[in-house]
């Protein structure tokens, strides 16, 4: 961030913390970003439609708001260790959308702590990951959630690919 602050700031901030601040002060108001942004960014290529929003697919970010949302729920009690499995995705009709998905964890202890008592939570995870996408499918959607264990899962190139998950270059 402190490369090209000044650059990127017309120059009026002194450091980091100055940097951070003149942000919030332009993203306070939806003009000033756009003006900063088409001031400071180059022009470039479109690659892809102007009303495309990701270039994941629906299993993908299904997936990944799971994942949010248990992050959310268990706070820190469960380590990041875990993964989202979509099992199922079927569009059933126009307006449902019918998704069994699979949360794995590396422990039996934290299997029990992602159900919690008496389902608890795995309900907790559900209701909100379920919210949240039918806001963005735009349909009702029927997600039926399960915890499964593989232990260190993590340690296994193929199994950390087949989660979607790749090595940073």
């Amino acid at each position: 961030v402190s490369v090209g602050v000044e650059k990127f700031a017309g120059g009026i901030v002194a450091d980091d913390h100055d940097f951070l601040h003149a942000l919030k002060l332009f993203l306070s108001e939806r003009a000033a970003f756009d003006e900063l942004v088409f001031k400071y960014l180059p022009y470039g290529p479109m690659y892809y439609d102007e009303d495309t929003v990701t270039d994941q697919n629906m299993r993908q970010l299904a997936s990944e708001i799971i994942r949010e949302k248990a992050l959310r729920a268990l706070n820190e009690e469960v380590p990041h260790g875990i993964a989202v499995q979509i099992d199922s995705y079927k569009e059933r009709s126009e307006d449902l959308t019918a998704i069994e998905a699979s949360i794995i964890c590396e422990r039996d202890s934290h299997k029990g702590i992602i159900i919690g008592k008496k389902g608890d939570m795995l309900k907790k995870i559900g209701s909100m990951a379920r919210e949240d996408m039918e806001k963005l499918f735009g349909v009702k959607v029927f997600l039926d959630l399960w915890v499964k264990v593989k232990e260190n899962w993590r340690e296994s190139a193929r199994t950390v690919g087949n989660f979607g998950y790749r090595e940073e270059e």
